[in-house]
């Protein structure tokens, strides 16, 4: 984690939530204050990788190249036609 300041707000979970989180938090041998920093560190991570790996992908893709792929016949391996031959 970084050195910035930090900001306290009230956490209102379930009792059961509560629980689980600190048992993985003891069982990680960290505070439940930060397994539940990291929890959220990792989730926002995913969330911006995810957000910046489709912005490429929908920068970078022919939806006319997609709908051509999809509408290709599919070539059937050999073994696969004489399986289906044989039923």
């Amino acid at each position: 984690m970084t050195d910035s300041p930090r900001h306290r707000f009230a956490l209102n979970l379930p009792r059961s939530l509560k629980e689980q989180a600190a048992a993985l938090a003891d069982a990680d041998g960290v505070s439940l204050n930060q397994w539940i920093t990291t929890a959220v560190a990792y989730r926002v991570g995913s969330e911006v990788t995810a957000d910046a790996f489709f912005a490429k992908l929908r920068a970078e893709t022919n939806p006319q190249t997609l709908l051509d792929a999809l509408r290709r016949p599919v070539p059937m391996p050999a073994s696969a036609s004489r399986s289906a031959a044989r039923r």
